[in-house]
């Protein structure tokens, strides 16, 4: 069984793996810029993706929504 790396609400550090990308048979991690909350998560698992495309959305720590 895979478990989520992350999910909504929960915190998160910076460098973080949040996630992984599969290219070319690889799997690459994907790791947070910043420390905060996740408040969305804008892609769903097995989707195609773009380079630079935004995946999550992170308040950064401290911020009050």
């Amino acid at each position: 069984t895979l478990f989520p790396y992350t999910r909504l609400v929960r915190s998160i550090a910076e460098r973080q793996v949040v996630g992984l990308i599969e290219s070319m048979k690889m799997y690459n991690p994907v790791e947070s810029d910043l420390s905060g909350v996740v408040r969305a998560i804008l892609v769903q698992n097995n989707s195609v993706v773009e380079q630079g495309q935004i995946l999550l959305y992170v308040e950064p720590a401290g911020e009050q929504p």
